[in-house]
C-alpha cells in the first residue's frame, strides 16, 4: 500500500508539474494578439463590404480570392468633384483641396466604407452584389501592393525558418473588456482560416500584379488562447470552431454563450487578412492530459518521470558528465545493431550506439561538425531496430537537411513530414496510406551482408596494421609510428640523407632508452664543444677556423716538424706577398687597407687583363676620367645602345639612310604632324607605310566629297554652308546635321509648312 501511495503522489507530483509548464506556453495577457489584436498598419489587411458566408464559401470550394485595390480618380475626376482645376490657356494644375484617400474615393464610388462587414442581403439582386471572388481594400494599388508583398514575405520567411504558417484570414471579432468597469475595448480574432497569400508572375496590362489568397488544408482553428482567458477570468466557455460550421452560425454560437454572459461585449464582423502564431498553442492542446488515452496518460510515461525528477536516472549519482567512447571494432553484430549509413568517426558512432540503446544524451558540437550527419545516421539505427523517431528542430532548415540526407539514402519513404508547410491533413493520410501499401515491397538486400564481409576483412587487416605500428619495437619503448614519425621530421629538418647519421651499433635490441640517454648526452656535449670552437672562428663560423679542414689528429713527431717547416715557409711567403702589394697600392693609388689573399689573387688577374700599350695613350686624361667616371660610364652606355640599334634597323633601312643626321629631324618633324593629327605614334614602319596609302586613299575620297560639295552649297541657305566645307571642323558640323536630319520621324516629313524656310523666323 505504501508503494501504490508513493507511486500516486510521484504521478500526481508529474501531472501537477506538466500542467504548470503547459499553462506557460499561453500568454494570457493584453501582449498577446490572439487577445488582443491591434491592426498594425503593416502587417494586415481589413477588408470591406464583403459577406462573412461568401468569404468562406469561396474558399472552402477551393477558389482563389482576389485582393481589390480602390481605382484612383482620374484628372477628369478631380475635376469634376472639386478636387483640382485646369487653366484652359495654360494648362496649368491647380489643387483645390486635398485628394481623397482611398477610403474617401471609396465611398464615392458606393462602397460601404465600414470595417464592419453588412449581414447577409435578402433580395437576390443585392444578394449578387456580393457573388464574385474579390475582396475589397481601402488601398490605392501602390499601397496595396507594397503592404501585401511585406505580409507575403514575412509569411514566406516564417514558414522557410520554423515550417510554420503564420497567415491567417480572421473573419469575426470579439470586443471584450478586462472587467466591468473597464473602457479599454480589446479584439480577439474568432473564425480563423490558414490561408496562402499567392502573387500572380506577370503584371496585368494596368501594370500591377494580383494578389490572391486560397485555404490551406490545416482545417479551422478555434482561438484557445480566448478561450482559456474566459474560462479563467470570466468562467466562461467558448465554443469551439467546428469544421462544419460558417461564420455566421460559429457568430451565434458565440452570442448565445458568451454574449448572454456579457451582454456588453459584442461580436465584430469584421475581416483582416492578418498574421498570428498558433504554434504554442497546439502545444498547449498536445501536452493536455485530457487528449491522451486512458491507459497511456502522459504523466504517467517514464519520460516525464524523469524530466520532472520522480523518475530514476541514467546515472546513480544523478550527475551529468562527458561519456568515454565505445571501442567500436569490438562490439558485435555492429552492422545489424548500430549500422551507419554515412561516414561518422568513433564519437558520432558512440553517441549512436547510446542512443539506440535508449540513453539520455546531449550530443553538442560546432557548426560543421557532423552533428546532421550523426542525427542521421541515428535515425537511421533506430529505425533498422524497429524504433519510431520523432525528429523536432527550431528551425526548418535543420529538418530539411537531415530530411534530404534521408532521401539520399533511399530511407525517405520511412519518413512522414508532419510539420511543414508542404503537409496537411489529407497529405497526411496519403502518405500514411501509401507507405501502408508500400510495406510489402521492402526486402532486406542480400547484397548487404557481402559488402559486411568485406568491410569486416578491411577492418581486420587495418586493425592488424594499426595494432602492428603502435606497438612498441624491440627494446627501444618507441612504438613503430613514432619511430618513423621522428624519422621524418628529422629528415625535413636537418636536409640530409638518414644513411649518413647512421651511428655504428645502434639496433632495436640495443637502442634501449638508457642508450638513448647516452646518446642524447654525448650530442648534447658534440654540440656544446661545436660551439667552443665556433666562438674561436672568425665571424663565429667554424668553417672559418685556423685549423678547419685538419682531419688528421694523430700526427707523428716527424710530420709534426715538416708541418711546422711548412708553416714558416707559408708565414715567409705571404710576408713578401703582402710588402709587394703595398708598394703596388702605393704607386697605383688602390686606396686599399686591408686585403685577403683571395683579392689579392682577383686583382692581379685584372691588371694582367689590362691591354698592352700601343704608344700614343694621353695619359694626363685618365685623372679627368677618374674624376668624371660616372659620366663616362653614362656615355659608353648611350654609345653601345645606339650601335646596338643601328645594327637592328640596318637589315630593313638603307645604310646611307640610317647615318646621315638629317634623318633623326625628318623623323621628329613627321611625330609632330602625327600628333597634331591625332594618330598614335606608338607604329612601326610597316604600319606607317599603309598609313602612307590609307592618306592618299583618303585625298582622293576629299577631293570627290568636295566636288558634291560644290554642287550642294549653292543651293543650301548661307547659315549651313559651314556643314559643306572640306575641313575637319566643316565634317564634324557635316555629321551633327546628318544626325539631326536623321532623328526626325521620316513619316512626318511631308508635313512640314514652307513657312519653316523663312530665315528670319
Amino acid at each position: 500500500m505504501q508503494k501504490t501511495g508513493e507511486a500516486e503522489s510521484k504521478n500526481n507530483f508529474a501531472f501537477e508539474s506538466l500542467e504548470a509548464l503547459r499553462k506557460k506556453l499561453l500568454d494570457l495577457t493584453a501582449r498577446n494578439g490572439l487577445l488582443s489584436y491591434r491592426h498594425p498598419k503593416a502587417s494586415c489587411i481589413r477588408i470591406i463590404d464583403e459577406l462573412p458566408d461568401q468569404i468562406v464559401e469561396v474558399l472552402k470550394s477551393e477558389k482563389q480570392l482576389t485582393f481589390l485595390e480602390v481605382s484612383a480618380p482620374t484628372q477628369q475626376e478631380l475635376i469634376d468633384n472639386g478636387y483640382i482645376s485646369i487653366d484652359v490657356d495654360t494648362k496649368k494644375e491647380t489643387k483645390l483641396k486635398e485628394h481623397p484617400t482611398a477610403k474617401q474615393w471609396a465611398k464615392h464610388l458606393g462602397f460601404d466604407t465600414s470595417y464592419d462587414l453588412p449581414k447577409q442581403q435578402m433580395s437576390d439582386e443585392e444578394k449578387d452584389h456580393h457573388q464574385d471572388n474579390n475582396l475589397q481594400s481601402l488601398f490605392y494599388a501602390p499601397q496595396l501592393d507594397a503592404r501585401l508583398r511585406k505580409i507575403r514575405s514575412t509569411a514566406e520567411t516564417a514558414i522557410e525558418e520554423s515550417g510554420a504558417s503564420v497567415l491567417f484570414l480572421g473573419i469575426g471579432f470579439l470586443e471584450w473588456f478586462d472587467n466591468d468597469h473597464s473602457e479599454m475595448k480589446r479584439l480577439a480574432p474568432l473564425y480563423t482560416l490558414p490561408v496562402k497569400l499567392d502573387r500572380s508572375r506577370k503584371m496585368s496590362k494596368q501594370g500591377k500584379f494580383q494578389y490572391t489568397i486560397s485555404l490551406k488544408d490545416d482545417g479551422l482553428i478555434t482561438n484557445i488562447t480566448l478561450k482559456e482567458k474566459l474560462a479563467n477570468d470570466f468562467n466562461l466557455a467558448l465554443p469551439l470552431v467546428e469544421d462544419d460550421l460558417s461564420p455566421e452560425d460559429y457568430f451565434q454560437l458565440v452570442e448565445d454563450t458568451i454574449l448572454k454572459n456579457k451582454p456588453h461585449w459584442k461580436i465584430r464582423r469584421q475581416a483582416t487578412l492578418l498574421m498570428l502564431n498558433f504554434t504554442k498553442q497546439a502545444m498547449y492542446q498536445d501536452l493536455d492530459p485530457e487528449n491522451w488515452p486512458d491507459h497511456a496518460k502522459i504523466q504517467d510515461h517514464p519520460l516525464i518521470a524523469k524530466f520532472f525528477g520522480s523518475g530514476e536516472v541514467g546515472n546513480s549519482d544523478n550527475t551529468l558528465s562527458y561519456v568515454e567512447e565505445h571501442p567500436i571494432d569490438d562490439i558485435p553484430e555492429i552492422h545489424n545493431k548500430f549500422p551507419l549509413i554515412f561516414d561518422a568517426d568513433s564519437s558520432q558512432h558512440s553517441a549512436l550506439i547510446d542512443a539506440v540503446n535508449g540513453e539520455s544524451l546531449v550530443i553538442e558540437g560546432p557548426p560543421g561538425s557532423g552533428k546532421s550527419q550523426t542525427i542521421t545516421n541515428l535515425i537511421a539505427a533506430a529505425i533498422a531496430n524497429g524504433k519510431k523517431v520523432l525528429f523536432v528542430a527550431e528551425k526548418m532548415a535543420a529538418l530539411n537537411v537531415v530530411k534530404d540526407r534521408l532521401d539520399k539514402a533511399g530511407l525517405g519513404d520511412f519518413c512522414l513530414e508532419l510539420h511543414s508547410h508542404k503537409t496537411n491533413k489529407q497529405a497526411i493520410l496519403n502518405a500514411l496510406g501509401t507507405r501502408m501499401n508500400e510495406q510489402s515491397a521492402f526486402r532486406e538486400p542480400a547484397a548487404i551482408k557481402v559488402e559486411i564481409a568485406r568491410f569486416e576483412d578491411l577492418k581486420t587487416k587495418l586493425k592488424t596494421y594499426v595494432d602492428f605500428i603502435n606497438a612498441d619495437w624491440a627494446e627501444t619503448e618507441l612504438s613503430i609510428h613514432e619511430i618513423l614519425n621522428k624519422a621524418t621530421r628529422y629528415r625535413e629538418q636537418l636536409k640530409t640523407n638518414p644513411d649518413d647519421l647512421k651511428i655504428e651499433g645502434v639496433e632495436g635490441k640495443s637502442f634501449t632508452p638508457l642508450k638513448q640517454r647516452q646518446l642524447f648526452d654525448q650530442a648534447d656535449n658534440l654540440k656544446s664543444i661545436y660551439d667552443q670552437i665556433s666562438q674561436q672562428a672568425l665571424d663565429g663560423n667554424i668553417a672559418n677556423h685556423y685549423w678547419y679542414g685538419v682531419t688528421n689528429t694523430d700526427l707523428m713527431g716527424y710530420q709534426a716538424e715538416e708541418l711546422q717547416k711548412q708553416l714558416q715557409q707559408w708565414t715567409h711567403h705571404l710576408e713578401i706577398v703582402n710588402k709587394q702589394f703595398q708598394n703596388a697600392n702605393n704607386q697605383l693609388q688602390l686606396g686599399v687597407e686591408s686585403v685577403s689573399l683571395d683579392q689579392i689573387t682577383e686583382i692581379i688577374t685584372h691588371i694582367q687583363s689590362l691591354p698592352e700599350l700601343k704608344g700614343g695613350e694621353v695619359f694626363t686624361k685618365f685623372e679627368y676620367l677618374v674624376d668624371h667616371i660616372d659620366e663616362m660610364k653614362q656615355w659608353l652606355t648611350q654609345y653601345r645602345d645606339i650601335h646596338n640599334h643601328h645594327k637592328t634597323i640596318a637589315p630593313m633601312i638603307y645604310q646611307d639612310v640610317v647615318l646621315e643626321t638629317s634623318s633623326i629631324e625628318k623623323l621628329d618633324k613627321m611625330t609632330s604632324t602625327f600628333n597634331k593629327l591625332g594618330i598614335n605614334t606608338d607604329k612601326t614602319l610597316e604600319e606607317i607605310a599603309l598609313l602612307k596609302h590609307s592618306i592618299n586613299d583618303t585625298q582622293d575620297v576629299l577631293k570627290k566629297v568636295n566636288a558634291e560639295f560644290e554642287h550642294i552649297v549653292p543651293n543650301i541657305p548661307a547659315d549651313l554652308s559651314c556643314c559643306f566645307t572640306p575641313t575637319l571642323q566643316g565634317f564634324t558640323e557635316y555629321k551633327i546635321l546628318i544626325r539631326l536630319i536623321d532623328e526626325l520621324p521620316k513619316d512626318l516629313w511631308r508635313y512640314r509648312n514652307e513657312l519653316y524656310d523663312n530665315p528670319d523666323l
